[in-house]
């Protein structure tokens, strides 16, 4: 499951913050996507480095924008995710991370990362079956 990758305290603002606010958390992460939670610390969706860019000198977007202003949707995980359905949600987003989540309340607890859910699928996967129970074949 996606609780054995999880990486906790993934790079998050909070839907309030400022647009400088956002630019400062990006250059101070190395991820191109930056997600957004609310007051309680749900998910809202995340900003993409590549929308941005253009606008990063623009000093009067600070008393424009606030990040909820420039999230997006994105698929979202939780600890019980069976990898398989991890890589879908995967497929259905450009970034490289998915975002975990509490299952009850919606709330950001970590990131999955591509590389690792390829991996370790492709492990999963590559496991030999198990034949203690088999008989041989006659």
């Amino acid at each position: 499951t996606v609780a054995q990758l999880l990486v906790a305290d993934p790079p998050a603002v909070a839907q309030s913050a400022r647009f400088s606010e956002v630019a400062r958390a990006f250059l101070g992460s190395r991820h191109n996507h930056l997600f957004v939670t609310d007051s309680g610390g749900r998910l809202v969706g995340a900003i993409v480095l590549h929308d941005i860019k253009p606008y990063l000198a623009d000093a009067d977007l600070d008393a424009m924008v606030v990040a909820a202003d420039l999230a997006s949707p994105i698929p979202s995980v939780t600890p019980a995710t069976p990898l398989s359905e991890a890589l879908a949600a995967l497929a259905r987003h450009a970034g490289n991370r998915l975002p975990v989540v509490e299952q009850e309340t919606g709330r950001l607890i970590g990131a999955v990362h591509k590389f690792d859910l390829h991996l370790a699928f492709s492990q999963e996967t590559a496991a030999p079956p198990d034949r203690s129970s088999s008989h041989p074949p006659t």
